[in-house]
């Protein structure tokens, strides 16, 4: 067999080394430019990714790194993107294309380097031509990881990353203090791609820190100390630059208030309506996991082993945060990962394209539909909102549709984010909460009050209001009395005086000189929770029960005693109208302990029900009545409920009842309540 570099050279020519090196197999070329194809034809960026170009795009104009240019806030969650997004920016001098030449880029490039160069380390007696096929024709049909080789987010860079990491890992080569620098090096930048990605390869660092390292344990601690400089660099700027070591976006979505129940709840749907979105990538995700197992017993394989532990660590971390809206986002690099275990196993030629042909035959049905179906302006795929975000958003920001509609232009000037708030530009604060393209419509002096506290420290850290029928990623905080006057006049005006002070001191931090004592002592009190106790949290994670405003009127309920004697008539003290404050009901002491609760509501309205014990919220609940029947059946008619008290609430016992109508409507009203 000829070689290419004789070839070459007989041609005049001589490629170079690393390129001779590869072999051209026409079959994984050809897999390579239909990925390369689809990768163009999908392209697009989301909204959340114009959240990271808007930060590049105040960096690039002397404003800093920041969102709203009065308070330094990390609103993005990748640095590296953003740092990416800014280099390139600053020559091209535009984001769209420059984001999306990023993204094609590095996902290419990862593609490239599994189908070239992982797939060559395996076995030396093993000779299989075809070993990229099986995890190429995974990649090319699974929906998730073409949809986020682009986006505008920082999926690609992590391809990439763990790529690289991949080669390291299954490299032949002893384990040199140089190895070790580069292992850490690698997990520094994935660390600034996403903090969360540390779970994928971590199980990888472990053995190869502590089982592979023949070095012993300083000069392991020293290798990698080395290789996280750029990490560890980015966290102590993050600390003094920002005031805090996490992205703002991890206070908004981790300090929501939410219970773990719901989010585990909200993990599993996002599993479900993920693998109804992408069946091959998910299901390559479970195969590969099962299947790599198998290897600790059979070939001794630790490195695919303990990648799939990381995969298997991902997936668990994704379930405990309640998934995200975008279906298929956080499933994409394990994705990834998955066809890069598949490029482990040992199989003949015809097991592979046997293999390769089932992959196809299961896939093919899912890109096809998604090309056919008519567009809707939101593709929600599940009751959790778990939308097909690119679908969503392609018929104004893919590549494809650059010149169709609107006379041309940039594709994403075309969308009502942007197109119908470029008459805001001389608006002071703007309240809104898709905000990524708002922040191109509406550029500096703008403020963007954000209401699912993305960009916005304060409501960051206050929990989300109470919602049974939560979105993840997008949780909505009650903007607190004065906060919106507070942003646009520069003068602390928020009513609630403990969170006034509370945003005295973050403001501090945000916006005060950066290198000043007092903002340094108030970013170590911040950071320990001093402060938190300033926080009502019951007045801003259940608002409509909250202190503020009138009294609300004082009933009596009735008990089963009182039922029973036929003293209470079915309507002991309760007034016709309980007013759009609600009503709150002493609990009897002897009644305190209940463990049901039973009403008769007017329909037509949406009810907040809650338990208070000493002031405080100890049960809540949205009570949804059945519509009225027929068209004689309006706000008068009444409907029954019964509320089961939770055990614990039960055992510690209740002192109040409020309800309170949702709709704000003062034609509610209340024929009885009953303790059991």
């Amino acid at each position: 067999m000829k070689s290419h570099t004789t070839d070459n050279k007989r041609r005049g020519y001589v490629l170079p080394a690393f390129l001779c090196k590869v072999e051209w197999n026409p079959v994984v070329v050809t897999l390579l430019l239909v990925y390369a194809t689809l990768l163009l034809l999908s392209a697009w960026i989301s909204d959340d990714g114009f959240i990271t170009y808007g930060t590049a795009k105040n960096f690039l104009n002397g404003h800093g790194l920041r969102y709203n240019i009065a308070e330094r806030v990390q609103s993005f969650t990748s640095p590296l993107m953003l740092f990416c997004m800014s280099g390139v920016s600053f020559f091209t001098g535009e984001g769209y294309f420059s984001t999306l030449a990023i993204n094609i880029a590095t996902a290419f490039a990862a593609v490239s380097i599994l189908a070239f160069v992982i797939c060559k380390r395996v076995a030396a007696d093993d000779s299989n031509p075809l070993r990229a096929v099986i995890p190429l024709t995974i990649l090319i049909f699974s929906v998730s990881f073409l949809d986020f080789s682009t986006s505008g987010l920082e999926n690609s860079l992590a391809y990439l990353l763990l790529a690289i990491f991949c080669v390291l890992l299954f490299s032949t080569e002893p384990v040199t203090f140089k190895r070790l620098v580069q292992f850490g090096f690698v997990t520094s930048l994935l660390l600034l791609t996403r903090h969360d990605m540390l779970l994928l390869v971590l199980p990888a660092l472990l053995y190869i820190f502590l089982f592979k390292n023949k070095l012993g344990f300083k000069p392991a601690l020293t290798a990698g100390t080395l290789g996280l400089l750029p990490f560890i660099a980015w966290e102590v700027f993050s600390l003094i630059y920002y005031g805090f070591l996490f992205p703002n976006t991890a206070y908004a979505k981790l300090n929501s208030g939410i219970p773990v129940s719901e989010y585990l709840i909200n993990g599993l749907v996002y599993f479900l309506t993920s693998f109804a979105f992408d069946p091959i990538g998910v299901m390559s995700i479970f195969v590969a996991v099962v299947s790599a197992g198998v290897f600790l017993f059979l070939k001794k394989e630790a490195c695919t082993v303990a990648l799939s532990i990381g995969v298997l660590f991902y997936c668990v971390y994704v379930l405990r945060i309640g998934g995200d809206f975008m279906a298929g986002r956080f499933f994409a690099a394990p994705i990834f990962l998955a066809s890069v275990i598949f490029s482990r196993f040992q199989i003949g030629h015809k097991e592979t394209l046997l293999c390769a042909a089932l992959i196809a035959v299961i896939g093919m049905a899912k890109p096809f539909e998604r090309y056919t179906k008519e567009i809707t302006e939101n593709l929600v795929l599940s009751k959790r909102k778990v939308a097909d975000e690119q679908w969503a958003y392609r018929w104004s920001n893919a590549l494809v549709n650059l010149a169709k509609g609107g006379g041309g232009g940039v594709t994403y000037e075309r969308h009502p984010f942007y197109s119908e708030y470029t008459h805001l530009r001389g608006e002071r604060v703007v309240e809104r909460d898709a905000i990524g393209m708002l922040r191109l419509a509406c550029p500096p002096p703008t403020h963007i009050l954000d209401r699912v506290a993305l960009s916005d420290p304060l409501l960051a850290r206050l929990p989300a209001f109470y919602n049974t029928h939560w979105i993840h990623s997008h949780f909505y905080r009650w903007i607190p009395a004065g906060y919106k006057e507070t942003l646009a006049s520069g003068t602390n005006k928020i009513a609630d005086k403990q969170l006034r002070a509370y945003y005295d001191v973050l403001s501090d931090i945000t916006r005060s000189p950066i290198f000043s004592v007092h903002r340094f002592e108030n970013i170590l009190k911040m950071n320990i929770g001093y402060y938190d106790h300033l926080i009502d949290f019951d007045r801003y994670r259940y608002p409509r029960i909250s202190k503020d405003g009138p009294p609300v009127p004082v009933v009596e309920v009735e008990t089963l005693a009182n039922v029973s004697a036929g003293t209470s008539g079915g309507k002991v003290g309760l007034p016709k109208d309980i007013g759009y404050r609600g009503i709150a009901c002493p609990i009897p002491t002897a009644q305190r302990h209940s463990r049901k609760i039973k009403a008769r509501l007017s329909t037509g309205n949406i009810y907040d029900i809650a338990l208070l014990s000493g002031g405080s919220i100890s049960f809540y609940k949205k009570l949804s009545p059945p519509p009225p029947l027929g068209n004689t059946r309006g706000e008068n008619e009444f409907f029954t409920f019964e509320l089961s008290v939770p055990t614990g609430v039960s055992k510690a016992g209740f002192d109040t009842i409020r309800i309170v109508p949702y709709d704000g409507t003062k034609k509610c009203r209340v024929e009885y309540i009953r303790l059991q």
